[in-house]
């Protein structure tokens, strides 16, 4: 039997690293999780990465990608520009957090052996909305008006309304209050 991939986080949080731990436990015989700590090494085969845990987002990804680190970015927030960013980086794969410990150890070891992680449909919530899209609806759930949107995307209100309009339309909800669960439930 191969010895276990090691696998390290970036996550300053206790109760991450912690459950992380806790959760991939039952699975030590395929994965060991360690302590990282990238000023010390050694890097681990694998280390997850949320960009949005922390300030520098996608240059946190390309700083660890630098140490030798085969990243992974991991983060409750999926959509589609998180991942660009994160991919461009040069992370591996972009896994949600919301995965099962199951699916992340097969994640995991797809990463190790086939050196990616092929990015599936389930993977992706609301793909089917496009860059520009998302990020308003990422803004939304931000709680931003309109008109704040506007001014942070530096588009007119009718843009944004146009953006709003299609956005309902592809998620089918009809009030702003749904859309802003819509969002949430899945990562943005």
């Amino acid at each position: 039997m191969p010895a276990p991939i090691t696998l390290g986080t970036d996550e300053s949080s206790e109760l991450v690293t912690a459950g992380l731990g806790a959760m991939l436990g039952r699975h030590s015989e395929r994965i060991r999780f360690v302590a990282f700590d990238p000023a010390a090494p050694p890097v681990p085969d694998i280390v997850l990465c949320d960009p949005h845990a922390a300030p520098g987002g996608a240059v946190r990804v390309h700083e660890l990608v630098g140490l030798g680190a085969r990243v992974v970015a991991f983060s409750w927030r999926v959509d589609p520009v998180s991942v660009e960013r994160a991919l461009a980086a040069g992370a591996l794969g972009y896994l949600p957090k919301s995965l099962t410990s199951e699916e992340l150890v097969a994640a995991v070891e797809e990463v190790h052996r086939d050196g990616l992680v092929t990015l599936r449909p389930t993977v992706l919530p609301g793909e089917e909305l496009t860059a520009r899209e998302s990020e308003v609806l990422a803004l939304v759930c931000r709680g931003l008006s309109n008109d704040e949107i506007g001014a942070e995307l530096y588009l007119s209100i009718n843009s944004i309304k146009t953006y709003m309009r299609q956005i309902y339309r592809k998620t089918a909800v009809t009030r702003r209050a749904q859309l802003v669960a819509w969002g949430l439930r899945r990562g943005y």
